[in-house]
């Protein structure tokens, strides 16, 4: 997996999803790199958010090829981040409604725009859990996607990059969360009301990466360009879902909110949809070393509570509850 042997650095990047969480914290983040950044959004209202971001928008979806070419054109280097939109695990799984037909359409229009103007490299967000049930997941680990058609489709996507032909890196990155995240902030309303939630049994792991954490792994990404590369972006710390929101509960001052138990897994789907109970019943843990070595990344907060205690801090900061 050797780094491409070109002296420049690419100063010029695009990317899609630039109106999502991700997207804001990377625009952000490359901007204050000394990059132009031209991120993609889907409606005006999103525009000033990408201006503060320090990037330029562009209106348009990441499925119409003409709306691809015109964020693209003249960039060294793409992101495709809005398949990233639903990866927090923060959510009760409607976000993924339609989306086994959007991934691997995305991702062909994608590719193909990438083609049209000449794009040299092309770093596209997956997903971690596609390793499925596994422990201890390398680069190499096969994929052995939870079974729901919208991670069939994400593998899938991910096989278009790799017959593409496409000098790319395709990022497989953990369950994402940091202030950023609206759904995060959507569990206050539950602790105040007690509602409880299902976190799959106890023993289950997943695995986690701050926002500002992935956007610093792309940003080296994009600078190093790894050849023909698969990175796992994950803060190297499984943990269960249900610690992390109990964790979070206790830092915003509430008591230990109640859970569902997964004995009512047929009461529970009426309130979740399936492709979110499927991750929150799985246990899947990820190494990140090639990513921290080939990168020289080093996670800014290693866990979740360093993580939690900073995403407190600056809602506080800002003045939210």
């Amino acid at each position: 997996m050797a780094l491409e042997a070109e002296g420049r650095r690419a100063r010029r990047v695009a990317l899609t999803g630039g109106d999502s969480e991700l997207g804001l914290v990377v625009t952000s983040t490359f901007a204050r790199a000394g990059f132009e950044v031209a991120a993609l959004v889907r409606t005006g209202r999103h525009v000033d958010h990408v201006k503060r971001a320090g990037g330029r928008p562009v209106e348009g979806t990441s499925e119409r090829r003409a709306d691809l070419i015109a964020a693209f054109r003249g960039a060294d280097a793409v992101l495709h981040l809005s398949q990233q939109v639903t990866n927090t695990l923060l959510h009760d799984g409607r976000a993924w409604r339609g989306w086994a037909r959007r991934l691997p359409r995305e991702t062909a229009a994608v590719i193909d725009a990438v083609r049209a103007v000449g794009t040299p490299y092309l770093v596209v967000g997956s997903y971690a859990a596609l390793y499925g049930e596994a422990r201890d997941a390398t680069e190499t680990t096969p994929l052995a996607p939870p079974n729901d058609q919208v991670f069939v489709a994400a593998a899938q996507a991910e096989r278009l990059v790799e017959a593409s032909g496409v000098p790319s890196c395709r990022v497989r990155l953990g369950f994402l969360y940091g202030p950023q995240s609206k759904d995060l902030s959507r569990y206050v309303t539950s602790f105040q009301l007690f509602r409880p939630y299902y976190a799959g049994p106890p023993h289950t792991l997943g695995n986690w990466v701050h926002f500002e954490d992935a956007a610093a792994a792309l940003l080296g990404i994009v600078e190093r360009r790894p050849s023909a590369a698969i990175l796992n972006v994950v803060d190297g710390h499984p943990v269960n879902f249900g610690t992390v929101i109990d964790r979070f509960a206790q830092l915003m001052g509430f008591r230990r909110p109640g859970h569902l138990p997964p004995a009512l897994r047929l009461f529970i789907r009426h309130f979740i949809w399936h492709p979110q109970q499927v991750l929150l019943d799985t246990t899947t843990t990820v190494r990140n070393d090639l990513a921290r070595s080939l990168l020289e990344w080093t996670p800014r907060f290693p866990t979740y509570e360093e993580g939690l205690q900073q995403t407190v801090a600056v809602w506080r900061e800002r003045g939210r509850p």
